[in-house]
């Protein structure tokens, strides 16, 4: 059964994390939803780390199974016409039969953003803390 691993971002404003929540938006269920439209059955999503609410991510990695033959390529192409606007795909790849995104993880980096201004940055509202006094 092939594997396919992907590379994937998100804007984590709207969501309750990443890993699957009930009553929750996770960016795991999100995907499985786009990857079951695409393959018509249900699909379990793997993903390399968990994210807290409100966190964003880029580069993490996540894998799946699936009985379908389709190339990775078609699934990425695909899957990006499934996925909302703060859900992207990077790259789609097959990948040997014992990957798993967690267990083989090989780092993780953490970025912290702070806006340390009184005036305000509609830019950067949504990725950074605000912090207007003095540090």
């Amino acid at each position: 059964m092939p594997r396919i691993a992907f590379i994937t971002e998100f804007d984590g404003t709207d969501f309750a994390g990443f890993q699957s929540q009930e009553n929750a938006r996770a960016v795991q269920d999100v995907i499985e939803k786009a990857l079951e439209e695409l393959y018509k059955t249900k699909i379990r999503l793997t993903g390399c780390s968990r994210t807290d609410a409100g966190v964003h991510a880029k580069g993490q990695v996540a894998n799946f199974h699936c009985k379908s033959e389709m190339p990775a390529g078609e699934i990425l192409a695909q899957l990006r016409r499934y996925l909302p606007g703060d859900i992207g795909i990077y790259s789609c790849e097959d990948v040997h039969d014992r990957f798993h995104a967690r267990l083989n993880a090989k780092r993780k980096t953490y970025c912290y953003r702070i806006w340390n201004s009184n005036a305000p940055c509609v830019f950067e509202n949504r990725f950074a803390a605000v912090l207007p006094e003095k540090l």
